[in-house]
Formats: C-alpha cells, sequence, structure tokens
C-alpha cells in the first residue's frame, strides 16, 4: 500500500517537476493525512527509508502528519536525485 504511494508521488514529481517544486509539501500532507502514524512505521521498518525516518525525528516536531510528510517529501526527494544521477 505505502509502497504504491511512494511510487505514485514519485511519477508525479518526475512528471511535472515545476508542480512538484511549487506544490510538494501540500501534495505529500494530502496523499498521507489518513495515514501519517502507519506510514512512518512503515518506513521506519522499511531497509532503506528508516534513514529518511530518522532524519525526520530530527528535524520535525512529533506530529504524526508532520513527521509523514516529511518521510514522504524525502523519499521522493532521494528518488528524484537518483534519477538525475541516472540511477533510477
Amino acid at each position: 500500500m505505502f509502497a504504491a504511494l511512494v511510487e505514485k508521488t514519485a511519477a508525479e514529481a518526475r512528471a511535472d517537476r515545476a508542480a512538484w517544486t511549487r506544490d510538494g509539501w501540500a501534495r505529500v500532507h494530502e496523499a498521507i493525512a489518513d495515514d501519517a502514524a502507519a506510514f512512518v512505521e512503515w518506513a521506519r521498518d522499511h531497509r532503506r527509508w528508516r534513514f529518511v525516518v530518522a532524519e525526520a525525528a530530527e528535524a520535525v516536531c512529533a506530529k504524526p502528519a508532520e513527521a509523514a510528510a516529511f518521510v514522504l517529501h524525502g523519499i521522493v526527494e532521494e528518488l528524484l536525485e537518483e534519477d538525475e544521477d541516472g540511477g533510477g
């Protein structure tokens, strides 16, 4: 479920980078709002994304919605960087 959400969000960001730059934070907040705590738990248990969760723990307050948005945004940004580096 969450892997599909990450891929969908990343695909939308890849398709329109300008919109992602402008609206990315709003998009991730909306995408994850209903399942914020569960998403953070999923990402924490994911072997790759747990590092983004660790960054979130240092950067945002403890509200699950903020943490989840930070994590999803960070994951998508990492995937976009991979694309630019030719790794995706």
